[in-house]
């Protein structure tokens, strides 16, 4: 089966989440934004987002998904 790869535009409050949603079921994908300091920080698996999700935190999962190369931005 081939690999889906996907690219997610904008990584606040709607785009991380959506990436880190769709790197949980698979898919590659690479996150794309205009704040230099933004990239920086979620490629170091840093996120200031403070929701949960099934038990884990939005930064538990970035670091997950980093560490599996599912997600990049």
């Amino acid at each position: 089966m081939k690999k889906l790869k996907i690219a997610v535009i904008g990584l606040g409050f709607i785009g991380l989440p959506l990436s880190l949603s769709y790197a949980r079921k698979g898919a590659h994908v690479v996150g794309i934004d205009v704040s230099e300091s933004l990239i920086k920080e979620i490629n170091q698996g840093i996120s200031h987002h403070l929701e949960f999700y099934e038990g884990k935190s939005l930064s538990e999962i970035l670091q997950e998904q980093r560490k599996e190369n599912r997600f990049y931005a």
